[in-house]
């Protein structure tokens, strides 16, 4: 009988402690769960900063790439606008000389809104070859000049050197009528103009030239080119006469020589 009392009381002991024992695997299970789900937050979390680091660094590279790709067309842009870069030809350089000197602006008129004669006093114009530099009061533009004197009418593309504008390029047409010269040039970005006239918004300017008086360097030059070409044609005369004369004392001594003989 007592060992019966003592089983049971065994029984009873083992009973009241299995509770414990469940409720210790319980929480460790739950506590390893959490774990696992901090671990798996954790990771996801680390995986989309990588990825959001990825995706910054990928949408760096494109804004980089479409910069440089907005670049390389401003620029392919901006030289496209120039003039080319082509040497000039002999008539080119003959019509700059006929463009060079000093010049003082007796007609100015942009938009149809022409200037008064106390504003044209303050402007001139100093052209050296494709080079010139436009003054108004104290303010100087400088820009480089390429004609085209076989269009009709005459065509000029003109790209600023310095000021706002530099790098940019205008469209224009000229005529030169002894010591005056008339231009007609378009504003930037448009079309070369057809007439020497400006109206009310036609983003047209036309000016009149006048070459100062005091400036006789193109005549001077025009004189030096005259006196050069006529010495030339002089040498080569004097080259021909000689030729003829060796040619005729030739044949005269030939002659002599013949008579000689018989």
């Amino acid at each position: 009988m007592k060992r019966f009392l003592v089983l049971l009381v065994a029984l009873g002991i083992l009973v009241a402690a299995d509770p414990a024992r469940l409720l210790s695997q319980d929480e460790k299970k739950d506590k390893e769960e959490k774990k696992d789900k901090d671990d798996k937050k954790d990771k996801d979390k680390d995986e989309k900063k990588d990825k959001d680091k990825d995706e910054k660094k990928d949408k760096d590279k494109d804004e980089k790439k479409d910069k440089d790709k907005d670049e390389k067309k401003d620029k392919k842009d901006k030289d496209k606008e120039k003039p080319a870069d082509k040497p000039l030809t002999e008539e080119q350089k003959k019509e700059l000389e006929k463009l060079s000197g000093t010049f003082k602006v007796t007609k100015f008129v942009h938009n149809g809104e022409e200037k008064k004669d106390d504003e044209l006093k303050k402007m001139k114009v100093i052209q050296k070859g494709g080079e010139y530099t436009f003054h108004s009061g104290d303010e100087a533009t400088s820009g480089k000049d390429t004609p085209y004197p076989g269009k009709d009418p005459k065509e000029i593309d003109s790209i600023y050197l310095d000021g706002p504008s530099r790098d940019k390029v205008v469209k224009g047409i000229y005529k030169i009528d002894g010591d005056k010269i008339t231009y007609c040039w378009a504003d930037e970005g448009k079309a070369r103009p057809k007439d020497f006239a400006s109206k009310a918004d036609s983003g047209l300017t036309l000016m009149v030239l006048e070459r100062v008086k005091g400036d006789e360097s193109k005549k001077d030059k025009d004189k030096d080119e005259k006196k050069d070409k006529d010495k030339d044609e002089k040498k080569d005369k004097d080259k021909d006469e000689k030729k003829d004369k060796d040619k005729k004392d030739k044949e005269d001594k030939k002659d002599k020589e013949g008579k000689k003989d018989k």
